[in-house]
């Protein structure tokens, strides 16, 4: 069994700059611990932002597609938790945030100025136990930010 996550979307606008950097975010399951035992990428992306005007709410969210696989994953499978920035945020982004399929603000950040903030991630993949098919899934994650 194979989870890859396949897609990274940023954008850029007048008054954001956001990028995303991943790094190895696969997840190879052979053995009977790979099943039975959570999964944990450190660092596995950061975020980059500029925000040169407003505060911004970021979001986050998974999605599937592509999958070989004929089970269907469940949707609290993924979390993921800030392991590392260079701004000042409200420490209540800093806990683990469960991905479904439906947007969830992870993060609000409100640094105007030329400053780019960093934000590292680690990405958490729950046991997932020997209820689905062998095949390959595939998911991306999805970040909105939103100016308020």
């Amino acid at each position: 069994m194979l989870f890859k996550f396949n897609t990274v979307i940023a954008q850029n606008g007048q008054f954001i700059d956001f990028s995303i950097a991943q790094r190895n975010l696969q997840f190879i399951y052979q053995t009977e611990a790979d099943f039975e035992n959570p999964k944990m990428t450190s660092d596995a992306f950061t975020l980059d932002i500029r925000a040169k005007s407003r505060r911004l709410l970021i979001s986050a969210r998974t999605i599937s597609n592509l999958n070989s696989g004929l089970t269907t994953v469940p949707n609290n499978l993924f979390s993921i938790q800030l392991s590392g920035t260079n701004a000042n945020i409200n420490s209540g982004f800093t806990g683990l945030y469960n991905l479904d399929f439906t947007d969830q603000t992870i993060l609000m950040y409100g640094e105007r100025g030329n400053k780019k903030a960093f934000f590292d991630y680690d990405l958490h993949v729950a046991e997932i136990g020997y209820d689905y098919d062998p095949g390959q899934y595939f998911y991306s994650i999805i970040f909105t930010v939103t100016e308020q």
